[in-house]
């Protein structure tokens, strides 16, 4: 299954839209294609989105992914509307105005780069912020592509307080830091910015240690002529799909049972996705994924039609060889 974010043109903030997205996954066969909805009227940030008809359409998970809600107030309101129906706030944490016109992490590469960057304030700010309005509302909370240590603590402190709040991480920010951003090649822009090695490692214990409890991908495709630009002109980011259970087994090394909590339980479980994440038990709907951690992968090409990726070129450790969907096999591996 994926879920697929509402940052789409139209924006996914009515139910009709939602279902169109269902239907196309449907049609297609192949997994379970849920969509998010957003959170305001087309992302912008000022009116709240039309959730009870998102709800009807099956819609459980509520953001305006690719961008955050500035407004407190707003966010509030979409916090206490979602508590009453049970549904889960998820934020793209990354204040505006901290983060306007930056390119990067800000720190010694920025600098000699001569680029703007982005501090890693900019995450823990939004997060702070949030948290405060979850322990007003009560309302379930996640926080998308976490990538500080502070981010990290604020999380860990939460649940120690008992607040609902969950968190991920993407492949690339387990992978790399700021300085891989040196060579200014596009496939190293995404949003939040990589950050420094300590803040890398952070994210990698946190995963390790269940303070984050799952691996998304923020797959993000764009096209080569959107890439072959100077840095600053290229969009944020990369595709992750097809590279995630590698990277994760490569980078982070978890034995079987965190590796596909990680993966498939604690995303299934987050997102309300009733016939996924379950054990391989007699009764339970088929829904599988056969993966070989002992694999070595070349990463040379993509399924995808795009191909940025700063995978790409890359030796990963293990890999996916089956997907079984409601019974039958929709991809199988060739070699």
């Amino acid at each position: 299954a994926i879920v697929a974010m509402p940052n789409t043109i139209p924006a996914i903030d009515s139910g009709h839209t939602a279902r169109f997205v269902t239907e196309r996954g449907r049609a297609a066969g192949l997994c379970d294609v849920v969509s998010a909805g957003a959170l305001t009227i087309d992302r912008a940030g000022v009116q709240l989105a039309h959730f009870d008809d998102l709800w009807s359409a099956g819609v459980r998970l509520f953001t305006d992914d690719g961008d955050s809600v500035a407004d407190a107030g707003v966010l509030r309101r979409a916090m206490e509307y979602l508590s009453a129906l049970g549904g889960v706030v998820a934020q793209h944490a990354i204040d505006p105005g901290l983060a306007r016109g930056g390119q990067m992490h800000e720190g010694e590469v920025s600098s000699r780069l001569g680029m703007q960057g982005i501090p890693s304030a900019a995450e823990e700010t939004m997060i702070a912020r949030d948290l405060a309005l979850v322990e007003l509302t009560g309302c379930r909370y996640h926080v998308q592509h976490l990538s500080t240590a502070g981010g990290v603590g604020l999380i860990a402190e939460a649940k120690r307080s008992g607040l609902p709040v969950t968190a991920e991480v993407t492949p690339h920010h387990l992978a790399f830091d700021h300085r891989d951003v040196a060579e200014t090649d596009p496939n190293y822009k995404m949003m939040p910015p990589l950050r420094t090695p300590d803040d890398v490692e952070s994210v990698r214990e946190a995963i390790r240690d269940g303070i984050i409890d799952t691996l998304a991908t923020d797959h993000a495709p764009h096209s080569s002529l959107e890439q072959d630009v100077p840095f600053e002109q290229a969009p944020f980011g990369v595709i992750g799909l097809e590279t995630a259970a590698g990277v994760l087994n490569t980078h982070v090394g978890l034995e079987a049972a965190a590796f596909f909590d990680r993966m498939s339980v604690a995303p299934a479980r987050i997102a309300e996705l009733e016939d996924h994440g379950n054990l391989i038990a007699a009764g339970n709907v088929a829904n599988i994924a056969v993966f070989d951690p002992g694999a070595n992968t070349s990463v040379e090409r993509f399924r995808s039609k795009s191909s940025n990726s700063p995978f790409l070129g890359t030796e990963l450790r293990g890999a996916v060889r089956t997907t079984v969907y409601r019974g039958a096999i929709v991809s199988e591996a060739t070699t």
